[in-house]
């Protein structure tokens, strides 16, 4: 009798082989009489709508005391039900051998439920299933399975798309989300479907471990609880919480307009940059601190529509306290090609970036940008042409 149930009222399940590696049969000495010297056992097992799917163990020899047999998923169970989709009975029974007699004992019936959902894999009875397809976590900022610090205080997304060669997720399944060891979800489709999602909340990815954690699925049959399968782990990199960056400055000419012109400029006649400052801000960027400054032109107020050719970023390391961080940026090419007839209007976005556990922000500020002065000449002094 199988010692995982020896009254058989419970389906043999992956979940049992899972958890000792195999299971036995027992056939108990003292249930059997008139033993003599020399007699063996055998063991049968056989698919009860299937005389002809059958396995055998044995002859080994009995004498005083009870004699196990172990019955392994791999080269066993496999073979007999592994590929049967729903569950199966089977009988059990023992024979006594004693030269060519045979003695056999009465049949025990059971159930093995063996298949799991998704489909058999070569790694069974493993609940690791190497072909599944991994999970993607996205944040606020969508980069696949790379959180940046803007990412951890709004709620995420977990999503899989079943390669070509895996089954499509039934109405009859169940698919459950896992990131950094804790259940976020799960999902039962209406129908057949490829592409599964759940949403992560906010407070779960403010929980979420630096600098990285894993990801995992797993595909089970609604409401059976067994013969679970796990995809691989995902690794998902995990910047630090978003840090309040002080907003870069720039010199303003005439504070009724708020607007980047020539007297935002540095050396335009020499070697056309914006002047940007960075506030000192002694706790997030210290002296050594290296940052990256960044400006673009749009031709809209919103700062969607992006000139081409127009975006600059330049490397610059915070100085020690009491000396102003001013960081030059952009190029007369830039400007020009901004602003590049009289007439032309354009607005500025600059923002510089850190990395402090992870690629850190400042919030990005937009002015209207106005190189042409009155006399119809650029920054530099050069003529801004008609058209």
């Amino acid at each position: 009798m199988p010692a995982t149930d020896p009254d058989g009222t419970n389906t043999i399940y992956l979940d049992d082989f899972r958890a000792t590696g195999n299971i036995r049969a027992i056939v108990q000495r003292a249930f059997i009489d008139n033993l003599e010297p020399g007699d063996q056992v055998m063991i049968y097992v056989e698919d009860t709508s299937d005389p002809t799917n059958y396995k055998e163990l044995g002859p080994v020899p009995i004498n005083d005391v009870d004699v196990p047999f172990t019955l392994d998923y791999k080269g066993f169970f496999e073979d007999l039900f592994g590929t049967y989709e729903e569950a199966t009975e089977f009988k059990i029974w023992t024979e006594v051998v004693r030269g060519t007699d045979t003695f056999p004992s009465p049949e025990l019936f059971f159930w093995a439920y063996l298949y799991p959902s998704g489909g058999v894999y070569p790694e069974l009875p493993g609940d690791v299933n190497p072909a599944f397809a991994l999970p993607v976590v996205t944040g606020a900022s969508n980069t696949p399975n790379d959180l940046q610090p803007g990412d951890r205080d709004k709620p995420g997304k977990i999503e899989v798309t079943l390669k070509i060669t895996e089954q499509p997720l039934s109405s009859t399944e169940t698919a459950t989300f896992y990131v950094a060891g804790k259940y976020v979800g799960e999902v039962t489709p209406f129908s057949d479907t490829i592409k599964f999602s759940y949403d992560i909340t906010a407070a779960v990815m403010a929980a979420l471990p630096t600098p990285s954690t894993l990801a995992y699925w797993t595909r089970q049959k609604t409401g059976i609880d067994k013969n679970i399968t796990k995809s691989s782990p995902e690794t998902v990199l995990v910047s630090g919480k978003k840090i309040d960056l002080l907003a870069p400055t720039i010199r303003i000419r005439n504070p009724l307009k708020v607007q980047m012109d020539c007297y935002a400029m540095n050396n335009a006649a020499t070697d056309w940059k914006v002047a940007i400052g960075v506030p000192k801000d002694a706790v997030n960027l210290p002296q050594g601190t290296v940052i990256t400054m960044n400006i673009a032109a749009y031709s809209d107020e919103a700062g969607t529509n992006l000139i081409p050719g127009t975006p600059d970023s330049q490397p610059y390391t915070i100085l020690a306290p009491g000396v102003p961080d001013v960081v030059g940026v952009g190029s007369a090419a830039i400007f020009k090609l901004a602003q590049p007839r009289r007439g032309a209007v354009a607005w500025i976005k600059y923002w510089y970036t850190a990395n402090i556990g992870g690629v850190q922000t400042s919030i990005p500020i937009i002015k209207k940008l106005d190189t042409i002065t009155s006399s119809s000449e650029y920054c530099d002094r050069t003529p801004v042409p008609l058209t």
